[in-house]
């Protein structure tokens, strides 16, 4: 489009650019009021969306706690010639600590499940990966390690099953998600 160019800069400099995600919330898509498409193409203005999810009512998003020393952090490529630019999303990394019976039901509940997540970056910029219509299949890799001293958890990682027609959507702050309580240790 003629006369639609804009200057692609950095960030002001002083400003803190930490790398990674500190939150992961995952919706499945029996979540979503049916046939809804959240986020969509026609929401995104000005970089951005301040359109919320359709949601069954009182659903809320799975937070997934992993460890913060690993880190997680997402991802996404855009692909095509300008006319079709296509994009996957995805996310890496998000380890979670331990092996247990709540793990092992949690991850029946999303693996392999397609789901819509929110990954909030360190400045606590909420960005939505996948939509439900072309969502992300999450996969699980457990490892127990070799050693004592070895790192005993499941790694998440989710990709988009078919490419989107938008990167990654940043949420305008005013934008809530409501997610599950996290339950004290018993």
């Amino acid at each position: 489009m003629a006369g639609m160019t804009k200057p692609l800069r950095p960030i002001k400099p002083g400003l803190s650019n930490l790398g990674g995600g500190i939150k992961l919330l995952l919706y499945t898509l029996d979540q979503f009021t049916a046939d809804v498409e959240w986020p969509k193409r026609a929401d995104i203005l000005t970089g951005k969306s301040v359109v919320a999810p359709t949601l069954i009512t009182t659903e809320t998003a799975a937070r997934v706690i992993f460890d913060i020393n690993k880190g997680v952090k997402m991802k996404s490529n855009g692909k095509g010639p300008t006319t079709n630019q296509v994009y996957d999303h995805s996310f890496e990394g998000a380890v979670v600590t331990g092996y247990t019976a709540e793990q092992n039901e949690a991850l029946g509940n999303i693996y392999n499940m397609p789901c819509v997540a929110i990954f909030v970056l360190a400045d606590g910029t909420k960005v939505v990966l996948g939509s439900t219509f072309k969502p992300l299949m999450i996969e699980s890799d457990y490892d127990s390690g070799a050693m004592s001293a070895d790192m005993n958890g499941t790694t998440l990682k989710g990709m988009s099953i078919q490419p989107l027609d938008f990167r990654p959507v940043i949420l305008g702050s005013a934008v809530t998600i409501a997610e599950t309580t996290i339950p004290a240790y018993s």
